[in-house]
């Protein structure tokens, strides 16, 4: 049994810098809830109970935050992949209420990061951290595919583009009966389908997905070869469609 206690005590609140486990009295120097090793000799590789320190955050992001990371940004995506998505009433709400807590766990990442940089000492002997460098790749590569998806719409085409097969046979059955009732088509709850004759004989279908603040937003047929300008923020999402507010 190793008599390490005997000659270099740890204080009496010493507690794993992962789990918390109190650490006085063990045989061993390594923490039996979760595995991470400690030294009695070197303060930084555990933490004091009743004493916060910086070095309670130089260590990998947690399994928790890195789950709910890959969730709000899979909603965020779902949500860019919507007609309109920032005047959409739902995507309103996304970004309102969950873009802050997804940016605060990127923030969080790099913070630790960077503590961990400072504290690269015990890092650099901290065999059990190093053994979860995969979780250091999740905010990067979230923050990556977000900001693709902002500045290109590569969410609402992709989408689309996995309706499109239903979406025109839709177009063929309206402008042949006019208004038709709402169904799902592919990937799109539409709430109902109108064929639309303008003054100058063009005919367009136009298919409500949802709603931005009083108006209907959803995907438009134009079969017309040369588009007339629509709205700035319109996107095309394949040739003869595109996003639209009535």
């Amino acid at each position: 049994m190793d008599t390490r206690d005997t000659i270099l005590p740890l204080p009496i609140n010493a507690e794993c810098l992962d789990c918390r486990y109190t650490l006085t009295g063990l045989p061993e120097r390594t923490c039996p809830e979760c595995g991470r090793a400690f030294d009695a000799r070197n303060p930084s590789t555990y933490r004091l109970g009743a004493r916060r320190s910086w070095r309670d955050w130089a260590s990998p992001p947690t399994m928790s935050e890195c789950g709910t990371l890959l969730v709000l940004t899979t909603l965020g995506l779902l949500q860019m992949s919507v007609p309109l998505w920032l005047s959409a009433v739902p995507g309103c709400c996304f970004y309102l209420l969950m873009a802050p807590v997804w940016l605060g766990l990127v923030v969080l990442t790099f913070v630790r990061a960077a503590l961990c940089y400072l504290d690269r000492e015990r890092a650099g002997r901290d065999a059990h951290a190093r053994g979860r460098v995969g979780r250091w790749l999740v905010a990067p590569l979230c923050a990556a595919v977000m900001l693709t998806g902002i500045t290109y719409p590569w969410p609402a085409r992709l989408r689309f583009a996995m309706s499109r097969p239903a979406f025109e046979r839709a177009a063929q059955e309206a402008l042949q009966r006019g208004k038709l009732p709402g169904r799902w088509i592919g990937l799109y709850q539409v709430s109902h389908i109108v064929r639309r004759t303008y003054r100058d004989g063009r005919t367009h279908v136009l298919f409500v997905t949802g709603t931005s603040i009083g108006d209907p937003v959803g995907i438009e047929f134009d079969p017309s070869p040369r588009r007339l300008p629509g709205r700035s923020d319109e996107i095309q999402l394949a040739p003869g469609w595109y996003t639209y507010e009535d």
